[in-house]
């Protein structure tokens, strides 16, 4: 389901960034603060669920896009993450005054993924992504050669607006979503995360490492500044 975006206040002390409907679960939802950083501006859109509006459908433009929707998948086996089994989704949008257009999407592989220091104590799992092929619309790159991607605690500012994306309970069992881009760069808490084991079996979600294997659903919240 899509929205239309709203603007939202600036946040005492922080930026805030932008809200996007996630590709990876129900509905849409909303938030996101930087880990010991900002978010990508003072003052950002997002998607109001309870609009019956849509977002504008994708389209052909010349426009150079302003904002990255990114998702992802990565298996962790025994505590490694698993290069081919590995995903990224990427879309490419237009601006709030466009009415945020998708300009283009792609799906990437992973060519190589490896585990990395954790950059702080809210995160649990800490890898450095190198995407591999590519398929899809974009004329030009969408990744950089290489970026970071992580599991750990879930912010409050993302809980808070968990139901928003259909998530009206067991909220414990999940994670937040955390990227570099690009790399190097601030690391933010930019979504959720979680696995359908640890959804289906209701453990609370973990607070310090190891991270439990599964396939990791990398759900965004906020858009990245292209």
């Amino acid at each position: 389901m899509h929205a239309n975006p709203i603007v939202a206040s600036p946040r005492s002390g922080r930026r805030s960034a932008l809200l996007l409907c996630a590709v990876l679960a129900v509905g849409c939802t909303a938030a996101r603060d930087g880990l010991d950083t900002a978010p990508p501006s003072d003052t950002a859109p997002f998607l109001d669920t309870d609009s019956t509006d849509t977002c504008t459908e994708t389209g052909e433009t010349d426009a150079p896009p302003a904002w990255i929707r990114l998702s992802a998948v990565v298996l962790v086996e025994d505590g490694i993450p698993v290069a081919d089994e590995s995903t990224l989704h990427v879309s490419m949008l237009g601006t709030e005054a466009d009415g945020f257009p998708e300009i283009c999407a792609e799906a990437w592989t992973v060519s190589s993924i490896a585990t990395a220091a954790l950059p702080g104590e809210a995160v649990l799992a800490w890898w450095q992504v190198v995407p591999g092929a590519q398929d899809g619309t974009c004329k030009d790159r969408s990744l950089p050669s290489s970026l970071h991607l992580g599991v750990g605690t879930l912010h409050p500012d993302v809980a808070a607006l968990l139901p928003s994306q259909g998530w009206t309970s067991a909220q414990d069992v999940l994670y937040g979503a955390y990227v570099q881009l690009p790399d190097p760069g601030d690391v933010w808490t930019y979504g959720y995360a979680w696995t359908r084991e640890g959804v289906d079996s209701g453990t609370p979600a973990r607070v310090a490492p190891p991270l439990p294997d599964g396939s990791w659903q990398l759900v965004p919240v906020y858009l990245l500044p292209a």
